[in-house]
């Protein structure tokens, strides 16, 4: 349990309450450097958010319009999982069934526990359930989510030459792409240099014993053999266009959301005069957002990003609270209740997959 109460994990809680703070609040500190005010008062500051003025923004929300977003949300998860099961192909022929239901798993685990611990839920499900090595599945996933993180990027490369963005959006921008040229750099040299980086690997640990280094040699191995993927070309076609639709889907879910609380009206114009821009905008916002180490399921993270997103179009804090509570609620709550069904099924417990992560004391991937 060690690893639930490490100072990640209370850095993270921090970071989300943090953002939460400053969506609800707005802190004097000016009013502190001056003088005018004590310390107490500068960090409470006044209220961004009227709570009455927030209840009305939910209660006159128009609902319905959720109805083709939920629909597309729900067909999200099979063109999601039938992508990963390609990327699957060149470590096991894997059912689709069971792709989706690990899948699941691990999203409903991102949401309810901390450091991510959904992505050793759901290669430890895969290969409970279909005979893949841990080490491969989470290779995949994080194939996947290179896919996912170069959508990303071209979405704001797209929206960074066409909307004027302040300069910490503009940084994380830059961060995240430096991030995936480094990690693309390095998952290149996995997959052309193997032996090398066996043998280099052998040299660096040989302290450790022949037992762990063959481990490690073993888990390299296995992981290399998940980035398979990128030497099946005739794979490349699908995988693109799943990605195409997948993030369409995802882009067309905030487009909805935009009219469930009259976004798209003159009461807006910067929204209502290209209301796809402000849908990417906040896409792109919102999913750097939950990339962000914080709580279980970006809470607090996500919501306080999100509102200062939708300041960037004169939206008023309480109706872009409204927007991020129910498009936070929108997401988690499919996602968590599939996925614990989905964990029922398999009779899948917190201890296994816990014992399998602490026999690895890099937190990485092992094998099962």
């Amino acid at each position: 349990m060690k690893r639930f109460f490490s100072p990640r994990v209370w850095l993270g809680f921090a970071v989300g309450l943090f953002f939460l703070y400053l969506a609800f609040w707005k802190p004097d500190v000016g009013g502190l450097l001056r003088g005018d005010v004590g310390l107490m008062e500068s960090l409470v500051g006044t209220p961004r958010i009227q709570i009455s003025e927030l209840a009305l923004v939910l209660k006159e929300a128009k609902y319905i319009y959720l109805l083709p977003a939920i629909v597309m949300f729900l067909i999200s998860f099979y063109v999601r999982a039938y992508r990963w099961k390609l990327f699957l192909l060149p470590v096991g022929a894997v059912r689709f069934g069971l792709a989706f239901s690990a899948m699941m798993i691990g999203y409903m685990v991102n949401n309810i526990l901390p450091l991510r611990m959904g992505e050793i839920f759901r290669a430890y499900s895969l290969g409970r359930g279909g005979g893949v090595s841990r080490s491969s599945a989470f290779a995949t996933i994080v194939v996947e989510r290179l896919f996912d993180i170069m959508c990303l990027l071209l979405i704001l490369g797209i929206i960074l030459l066409l909307f004027p963005f302040p300069h910490w959006i503009r940084q994380s921008s830059l961060i995240t792409f430096v991030g995936t040229i480094v990690l693309i750099g390095v998952l290149v040299v996995m997959i052309l240099k193997t032996e090398q980086l066996v043998v280099f690997g052998r040299r660096l640990f040989g302290f450790l014993g022949h037992g762990i280094v063959d481990r490690i040699e073993h888990i390299t191995r296995q992981f290399t053999k998940g980035l398979d993927v990128f030497r099946r070309t005739e794979h490349y076609f699908v995988i693109i266009v799943s990605s195409i639709i997948l993030w369409g889907f995802y882009l067309g879910c905030v487009y909805c959301m935009f009219y469930t609380f009259d976004f798209v009206s003159p009461e807006y114009p910067k929204v209502e005069q290209s209301p796809i821009m402000a849908s990417l905008v906040i896409l792109a916002v919102g999913t750097i957002a939950i990339t962000v180490p914080s709580t279980p399921g970006a809470v607090g993270t996500y919501h306080g990003v999100v509102v200062l997103g939708l300041s960037l179009f004169d939206v008023p804090a309480e109706q872009a609270m409204g927007f991020a509570l129910v498009n936070h609620l929108f997401n988690y709550l499919p996602l968590t209740l599939i996925g614990l069904f989905a964990y029922w099924k398999q009779n899948l417990r917190l201890s296994d997959v816990q014992a399998e992560a602490e026999l690895d004391p890099g937190g990485g991937p092992a094998e099962i």
